[in-house]
């Protein structure tokens, strides 16, 4: 039986939501049996425009973000968010009721959000979830949610602000073109030298600028080379299952560049080429770009299914020294550790012996770590589990 009090909260709730006086608020609960308020109950509120367009985009990000949890929980086969299959009358897991229990209270938040929009003249129409039917309702979807598969729930994403276009923006990458002939200097990524001019100082904002950049990024990880020893199994796999999709990409972008200066030469909008070399060019570019892509596939195939394993290693290998201050610390940290310990010995190892030891125990410790599938060091566990890091007495 419901208490006087519990009913009292429950009217004064609804008035402070729907902005009913106390009586209608008092009928309105007895006649639904106290049932929830629903979101399209509520009418829309009064705020200042550029306020309404972000209720509406924070809530339609969050029913974003729960639809790409529920993808990442699928994919990963999560059986607590696994989807139910009706047709065999098998319920789903719980917490795939509560994200679509969830779901379904955030349309409900969008739907209101959008008639808040409305009313407060922040666009021309109420739209709904798709956009809606009319020339109105889709101009109105466009000024609250532009290019929302853009938005913070994908990688790289933001949440717009008022009046920004995310989409529309990210896509004009080319602000300007090099003019002139094209010069007998090529680029190169770092130094210059002659025949050659740096390409940071050249291709911002020029159409080969994502090209340069793909560059750079790569060569980041290249450069990151004192710290593949505390690579993953899975990490190297995901590296080779990158460069194939990398190949792919290059064997296309070459491809597209080379049929588009052959187009030019057929309509006489390009003079001065070598065309012998450009055909001789191109025919072993693809001999050499198919092949490659096929050849990384092949040898990520053949990691499939590898596990880290512990190789056997001394006693002492790992002393409590090195352990004791490593407890607690991620395997990302510990593996930036080592890496250090590697260069600072190359290093040394110009101009005078080098000791090894550290940079040995910080490998044991990763290769410990990727064996037992831990992202935390746990260095009593360890010492209990590992004769090279038996602690002494």
């Amino acid at each position: 039986m419901t208490s006087d009090k519990s009913r009292k909260r429950d009217i004064r709730r609804r008035m402070q939501a729907t902005g009913e006086p106390y009586a209608e608020a008092a009928r309105r609960i007895a006649e639904q049996d106290a049932q929830p308020i629903l979101a399209a109950d509520v009418p829309p509120a009064r705020v200042p425009a550029p306020v309404a367009v972000m209720l509406a985009r924070h809530l339609f990000a969050a029913t974003q973000h729960i639809g790409r949890a529920r993808r990442l929980a699928a994919d990963h086969h999560v059986p607590a968010f696994a989807e139910g299959d009706h047709r065999r009358d098998r319920p789903g897991g719980p917490l795939h009721e509560i994200s679509t229990d969830i779901t379904g209270d955030l349309f409900g938040l969008v739907d209101w959000a959008n008639r808040t929009a409305h009313a407060c003249g922040a666009v021309p129409a109420v739209t709904t979830l798709l956009g809606g039917s009319d020339a109105e309702q889709r101009q109105a979807y466009e000024i609250l949610y532009p290019d929302s598969h853009t938005w913070c729930a994908s990688v790289g994403g933001v949440l717009p602000g008022p009046g920004e276009q995310p989409g529309a923006q990210a896509r004009r990458t080319v602000t300007h073109s090099l003019p002139g002939p094209v010069p007998a200097e090529r680029l190169a990524s770092r130094t210059s030298g002659p025949g050659t001019t740096k390409a940071a100082d050249v291709v911002a904002g020029t159409p080969a600028g994502p090209v340069w950049q793909a560059g750079q990024a790569l060569e980041r990880y290249t450069s990151d080379w004192m710290n593949r020893g505390g690579d993953s199994p899975a990490d190297l796999a995901a590296t080779l299952d990158g460069l194939g999709a990398l190949a792919a990409q290059l064997h296309s972008a070459v491809a597209a560049v080379v049929a588009e200066t052959g187009r030019r030469l057929h309509t006489g909008s390009l003079t001065g080429v070598d065309l012998d070399r450009l055909e001789a060019a191109r025919d072993q570019a693809a001999e050499l770009l198919g092949p490659l892509e096929a050849r990384i596939r092949q040898t990520r195939l053949a990691l499939t299914g590898a596990t880290a394993a512990l190789p056997p290693a001394a006693p002492g290998t790992v002393p409590p020294n090195v352990a004791g201050p490593l407890d607690g610390k991620t395997l990302a940290e510990i593996r930036a550790e080592l890496g250090d310990e590697v260069f600072t010995q190359r290093h040394i190892g110009k101009t005078r012996p080098t000791d090894e030891r550290r940079a040995d125990a910080l490998e044991r410790i990763v290769q410990w770590m990727h064996a037992r599938g831990d992202a935390v060091y746990d260095a009593p566990a360890h010492a209990k589990t590992d004769p090279a890091a038996r602690l002494s007495g």
